[in-house]
């Protein structure tokens, strides 16, 4: 339930605050969408797919370098050595923490 709010959430904040100006934030806005209404419909069925959903929560390890690569790209530090350096740990975790757990 808390990443289904925190998805819900995060969308108004898109929306309402920050505005879809760039293709990074439109794709940010429909994967939090999909994924929003994904949970909500588990959580109307009560069956396996709550735990599948949950067990696939692992899956969003990465996702600490993705929000850090769009503070690089929307603040100015595209191209830097921190970018670089995010941009390895962004595809290590995303390789095998993404990819080879699923």
């Amino acid at each position: 339930m808390f990443t289904a709010s925190y998805l819900a959430v995060e969308t108004g904040f898109i929306l309402i605050y920050q505005g879809v100006r760039t293709p990074m934030d439109k794709q940010s806005l429909i994967h939090h969408i999909i994924v929003a209404v994904n949970y909500y419909i588990a959580f109307w069925q009560q069956d396996f797919t709550v735990t599948i959903g949950a067990a696939l929560i692992f899956l969003e390890i990465s996702t600490p370098f993705v929000c850090t690569r769009w503070l690089f790209f929307h603040h100015g530090g595209k191209g830097s050595i921190l970018q670089a350096i995010n941009t390895m740990f962004l595809a290590v975790t995303f390789i095998f923490g993404r990819v080879c757990v699923q």
